[in-house]
Order: C-alpha cells, then sequence, then structure tokens
C-alpha cells in the first residue's frame, strides 16, 4: 500500500507538471477609459474592445458631470500568449477614438 502511495506522490512531482506547460492559461487585465460626455458609449467600446480579442468581463462607469467627463474602468480576459500584442491594439485602437482623453492598461 505504501508503494503505491509513493508511486502516485511521485507520478504528481515529477509527471504532471510538463503536461500543465501544455495547458493554456488566461489572463486578467484592467483598462481605464477616460472620454468626454458626449463621445463613445458602452456598447461602442465593448465592441472595439472585443474585436481586438479580450473579452470584456465587467464595466463599471463613472460620470463626472462637472468636467463632462464619463470614465470606464473595464475587466478584461485574454489569453496569455498574446498579451503584449493585444495590450498595446487595444490602446492604440482607442486613443484613435473622437472623445477619448485617457486610455491606461493596468
Amino acid at each position: 500500500m505504501g508503494f503505491i502511495g509513493v508511486g502516485l506522490a511521485l507520478l504528481t512531482l515529477y509527471v504532471l507538471p510538463r503536461f500543465e506547460k501544455h495547458v493554456q492559461s488566461d489572463w486578467y487585465a484592467t483598462l481605464s477609459v477616460t472620454a468626454g460626455l458626449e463621445s463613445l458609449n458602452e456598447a461602442e467600446l465593448r465592441d472595439r474592445i472585443e474585436a481586438l480579442g479580450p473579452k470584456l468581463k465587467a464595466i463599471r462607469l463613472t460620470y463626472d458631470l462637472e468636467k463632462k467627463q464619463k470614465a470606464f474602468i473595464c475587466e478584461l480576459k485574454l489569453k496569455k500568449r498574446n498579451v503584449f500584442e493585444v495590450s498595446s491594439g487595444v490602446v492604440a485602437e482607442l486613443t484613435k477614438c473622437p472623445g477619448v482623453l485617457n486610455v491606461r492598461w493596468f
């Protein structure tokens, strides 16, 4: 019985990590976008982000009526293998939108 336990422990320690390298993991990021009140809306923002690859998991909105600005805080899910390409692409695409004042990826 003890040999079976030791065999399972060794299998877990040495064989499973080799298989785990082939399992793709997801990354999560937060994107902050500040825009004018009359510019980009929530649906347009979601469509632009998801067209570039990441999945929008949640979005929070803040309206500043004195400054006439709104802020979107987006929680994103994306694949680890292309995180750098996607992040730079999303930031570049959103900075081109009219009325967008600030884009921050963290």
